[in-house]
């Protein structure tokens, strides 16, 4: 089994919940890729928290918690994914 959580911003304390959670519920063995690509669009640009990018102290926060949970099989991704897995659905094949 593989979790991926997206961490969001402004919901670090949502994020640790969720890692406690599943550490407490199925294992800190469980893979679990942390994922940093959070890239707001149109849709929330007037949202109070999700109309901005996920910042580097609140992804580390939800790293650092992985870590102290014990998970044993994590993956984590740099700032820079939400900019590299950004979709171009203008494109045929907005994934290439």
């Amino acid at each position: 089994m593989l979790i991926r959580h997206l961490v969001l911003p402004g919901q670090v304390e949502e994020s640790k919940r969720v890692l406690n959670s599943i550490a407490e519920e199925l294992s800190p063995g469980v893979h679990l890729s942390l994922m940093s690509q959070y890239h707001p669009t149109e849709q929330v640009r007037h949202h109070p928290v999700l109309n901005r990018p996920l910042c580097k102290a609140e992804y580390e926060a939800v790293v650092e918690t992985m870590e102290a949970l014990g998970f044993r099989n994590g993956w984590v991704q740099d700032m820079d994914s939400n900019v590299n897995y950004l979709p171009d659905f203008s494109r045929e094949n907005p994934f290439e």
